[in-house]
């Protein structure tokens, strides 16, 4: 499951802020479609866990540079 966050042990109390530069900074990295694919299911699995997003979707789509990149849409409940 934790592929990305493997190599680096998650220490306890990192923060958001912390997670996302980690995040972005393996989605520049490895683009390649599995590795994309492995990513997605990780943030879905991550962002399942916070009581305050009710529903996510996470998308595998094409920039304007014809890359791969992940588009993700989030709903905060209020």
């Amino acid at each position: 499951m934790n592929f990305f966050f493997r190599a680096k042990k998650a220490e306890k109390g990192t923060t958001a802020l912390q997670a996302k530069q980690r995040l972005v900074s393996e989605i520049t990295r490895n683009r390649s479609t599995r590795h994309l694919q492995l990513m997605k299911d990780e943030l879905a699995s991550l962002l399942s866990q916070f009581t305050h997003i009710k529903e996510n979707r996470i998308d595998v789509v094409k920039n304007t540079k014809s890359q791969m990149v992940l588009k993700i849409n989030a709903k905060l409940s209020h």
